[in-house]
């Protein structure tokens, strides 16, 4: 469902290439974890012109495939699986009661945990925002993760180890395209220490507060990367939580002791690549269920504000940060449907790192509204009739709600990061509503609303059999978390008493 099962060019040259990165260079360690996978999302940008070069050479590619046998997201997996051994079981040690977690879950923590030791870690912009006016109790410990990262000193022995460790590794690859240039000796040099800096910190902050659990959303980047490696060194369990749709490249290597995922299609992509099925539990969505409380706006509120007529449609377009001639076509197919005798309205609600200049198209349209940035998504989605995307949760949070789903499909440029496979496809394969795929299809679509009373209730149930699928809606997220929560800190107390 989240994207595609077979390795294309890009996904074979790229995991081809990360599988040596990790073999070649996995002697170089700090605290008895290997440091390359830890650098896996900066060495992938690293090689991305790289990537975009060789991706269309088809005997090259043909030659990669065979020579790491990688065919399936699957193979990925197990190939780059690589984890520490276990040096010290803390996981055995009944004491270790603390639960980690990123401020981005504060409030599932502030709901649930409250009679827990917990330490709260801030490590962006996201996370800072996530505690603002939130008032903590006295159990709840904030730990600066970038501070800790600025403060931190790498000895001068490790640098100059760390120094003749890359000068030899180099030499030994000389000949290899990527690893015998000088350029990736500088970059290797700066993610090493980077990567030591990170270790250092929360190996730290792992011993210093007793840690029993760890809880992230991410795995494919710091912390979450090298804390999911120090978990599986020390034997703690670490729960992941994917609060959005993730594709491959924000989950593969999967090395999560458990996940807590929305749904059954979420659960079978997951299986499909390799992660064990007892490992994955279907929970719902805590960000989802969460965000459908805050919704304020009466549907007469919300037409008056934006100057709708109660009679007509309300159909609402979310962008996706894609390259610019995605959203312009995706606009001009509006604009063109909007000049069509029906009564519908759009609404545009730009995504917060869609840098398109919307209002100069459509300052003198009188059947298009742009949204602005301070309107709350959730009151949006209540009072609109339909949503228009092409691969955004907010399809799901739009199901949720109960509304009908167009899912657009323009033609979109590929795109090392956000458009390399099958993945902006989705909600195709999931039928989660009506497909455009042109400006034709969205006008017929629109006008068959407008006047069919069966398509309104076939968009509806298509609607509402995609989010049984994809979310289960009938279990609280919060309380399934705490469930898994409650049970491994049972099983340390078990070791209590053995």
């Amino acid at each position: 469902m989240f994207g595609q099962e077979r390795l294309n060019a890009h996904n074979i040259v790229k995991y081809g290439l990360t599988k040596e990165f990790f073999e070649r260079f996995r002697t170089l360690k700090y605290n008895g974890i290997e440091l390359p996978p830890t650098m896996m999302r900066s060495f992938h940008m690293f090689i991305m012109p790289y990537v975009n070069r060789h991706m269309t050479n088809r005997s090259y590619v043909s030659a990669m495939r065979r020579k790491h046998r990688l065919a399936t997201m699957r193979n990925v997996q197990s190939a780059l699986f690589r984890k520490p051994k276990v040096t010290t079981n803390l996981g055995k040690v009944s004491s270790r009661t603390t639960i980690l977690l990123p401020a981005k879950l504060v409030s599932f923590a502030l709901e649930k945990l409250l009679r827990y030791k917990v330490v709260i870690i801030v490590s962006d912009a996201n996370d800072r925002k996530a505690l603002f006016g939130k008032r903590l109790p006295s159990n709840f410990k904030i730990y600066n993760y970038s501070q800790a990262i600025r403060r931190v000193q790498v000895p001068v022995k490790i640098r100059d180890n760390l120094k003749k460790y890359i000068s030899r590794y180099m030499k030994l690859n000389r000949r290899h395209p990527v690893f015998g240039k000088s350029r990736f000796g500088s970059w290797f040099y700066r993610q090493s220490l980077s990567s030591i800096k990170a270790n250092r910190v929360l190996d730290h902050l792992i011993r210093r507060y007793p840690i029993g659990i760890v809880i992230d959303h991410i795995e494919i980047s710091n912390p979450g990367t090298t804390l999911v490696l120090l978990a599986n060194k020390y034997n703690l369990p670490f729960i992941n939580v994917p609060q959005l749709l993730i594709a491959d490249r924000s989950l593969i290597p999967a090395r999560a002791s458990h996940y807590v995922v929305w749904g059954k299609s979420y659960k079978k992509w997951m299986t499909r690549r390799g992660i064990a099925p007892g490992k994955i539990i279907i929970g719902g969505n805590i960000r989802f269920k969460s965000g459908m409380r805050k919704v304020k706006m009466s549907r007469p509120a919300f037409l008056k504000q934006y100057r709708i007529p109660p009679n007509h449609i309300v159909v609402t377009y979310t962008s996706q940060p894609f390259d610019r001639r995605v959203n312009a076509t995706v606009l001009r197919w509006i604009r063109q449907t909007s000049r069509l005798p029906i009564p519908v309205i759009f609404i545009i609600k730009p995504h917060p790192e869609d840098s398109f200049n919307y209002s100069r198209y459509i300052r003198e349209n009188q059947k298009i509204r742009l949204l602005p940035g301070n309107n709350g998504l959730n009151n949006v989605l209540q009072n609109t009739d339909l949503v228009m995307t092409i691969s955004s949760n907010t399809a799901i949070e739009a199901a949720m709600f109960k509304k009908g789903i167009i899912v657009l499909q323009p033609t979109i440029p590929y795109d090392y990061d956000h458009h390399n496979n099958d993945f902006n496809a989705h909600l195709v394969h999931a039928a989660a509503g009506m497909v455009a795929y042109n400006h034709g299809d969205l006008a017929r679509h629109l006008k068959s609303y407008c006047v069919s009373k069966q398509s309104r209730i076939r968009t509806a149930v298509r609607s509402n059999a995609f989010l049984k699928q994809t979310l289960n809606t009938s279990v609280n997220p919060s309380v399934v978390l705490l469930k898994v929560v409650r049970k491994l800190l049972k099983r340390k107390r078990l070791y209590r008493g053995r």
